[in-house]
């Protein structure tokens, strides 16, 4: 997989990411869709919990067939952090599954929005 223009195996990163630190974070694996990674990987986030239902971008009010709901997968270690301010053009909820280790988040209110982006 590349990150950040580095190539790694998986292994390669998993032990960058154990060994990251504020001072040298690994790199940040960020946006890999789970449907591209080995289907046994699916079993670990579901079924997923009931707060992700209704999905209503699988109602009739989307009638595209191109599929709109994602499951990504994030790796990052100690000091890793997202490259940009993350800003949900679709105005949906993201729901976070963490497997192990801890995260900050930041996040900021609706009426700070003209405080944050350009």
């Amino acid at each position: 997989m590349r990150i950040d223009g580095e190539t790694l195996s998986l292994a390669e990163l998993i032990d960058k990411v154990e060994a990251s630190s504020e001072a040298q974070p690994a790199p940040y694996l960020r946006n890999q869709l789970l449907s591209e990674w080995p289907g046994e990987l699916w079993d670990d986030v579901h079924p997923m919990p009931d707060c992700t239902n209704p999905n209503w971008f699988e109602s009739r009010l989307f009638p595209s067939h191109e599929s709109l709901s994602f499951v990504e997968v994030y790796i990052g270690g100690r000091g890793a952090r997202f490259p940009v301010l993350h800003y949900d053009n679709w105005h949906t909820h993201a729901y976070l599954m963490q497997l192990y280790g801890d995260k900050e988040y930041v996040a900021f209110a609706p009426d700070q929005t003209d405080r944050v982006y350009p």
